[in-house]
């Protein structure tokens, strides 16, 4: 699992669910949890870069 926080307060989680498998999502407030729409991604540099353009939209 990685975690970061950026200076504007978001928080964001890649997750390793299976060999080659990742989740990720991001968030401002615990109880209000967004995520790019993908539930899997196979490859960890699309799932971040994914997770990045969710976020900056």
């Amino acid at each position: 699992m990685v975690v970061w926080q950026a200076d504007d307060g978001c928080h964001f989680v890649i997750f390793k669910t299976g060999e080659r498998a990742y989740r990720c999502q991001f968030f401002y407030k615990p109880d209000k949890q967004m995520g790019t729409g993908v539930s899997e991604y196979d490859d960890l540099a699309e799932c971040a870069v994914a997770l990045l353009q969710a976020q900056a939209d």
